[in-house]
């Protein structure tokens, strides 16, 4: 017997490309975390706009804590759209649905962002022989937003509990690269 990955990455995707979910066709999964998977979609009712679709994983719908875990994440969303108003926050600002679909898989889509998380820029940088090492200048930069953004959530009475570099999102913009905090839903 093989032994079982605890990392979710690992975990076999729920849905296959071209799988509806509600009003949206799975395009493909960009993340896993312990409570969730994310996917990239097409939301059919507005002209194929791209969203991110954050689906509860299957061990959450049906562990033991589902209940609980369905109510942290998915029906208390509607509390971060006001801290989400702020660049740095932007997959939170743009929440567009949050429903249950014919399956009875609870989900969230939110602004599908292009860009990389922190963890993954300074695994790059150590490929690339920089030792994951950034100036000064940038640390400070990314360090600055992200703390503006927890102190607005703290003043909406929101606690993210998991700020960690793979839920700090670089977002290529045309003026640069802007921090963006993310999974909220903890």
């Amino acid at each position: 017997m093989s032994p079982v990955s605890k990392d979710p990455r690992d975990r076999v995707p729920q849905f296959r490309p071209g799988a509806t979910v509600g009003h949206f066709e799975i395009v493909e999964m960009i993340g896993a975390g312990a409570m969730a998977e994310v996917y990239k979609a097409l939301d059919k009712d507005a002209w194929d706009h791209l969203v991110a679709l954050k689906i509860l994983s299957r061990d959450a719908r049906n562990g033991p804590d589902a209940e609980d875990m369905r109510g942290c994440s998915f029906k208390r969303r509607p509390l971060f759209r006001g801290c989400g108003r702020h660049t740095w926050c932007r997959s939170s600002r743009m929440v567009l649905a949050r429903r249950m679909a014919a399956r009875n898989v609870p989900y969230i889509a939110m602004e599908y962002l292009e860009g990389r998380d922190l963890a993954a820029e300074i695994r790059q940088r150590k490929k690339s022989g920089a030792s994951g090492v950034m100036s000064v200048h940038e640390a400070v930069d990314i360090i600055v937003a992200i703390c503006e953004g927890v102190h607005t959530c703290h003043k909406y009475m929101v606690v993210h509990r998991d700020i960690k570099p793979a839920n700090i999102f670089l977002v290529d913009t045309p003026t640069g690269v802007k921090p963006t905090l993310l999974d909220l839903s903890v």
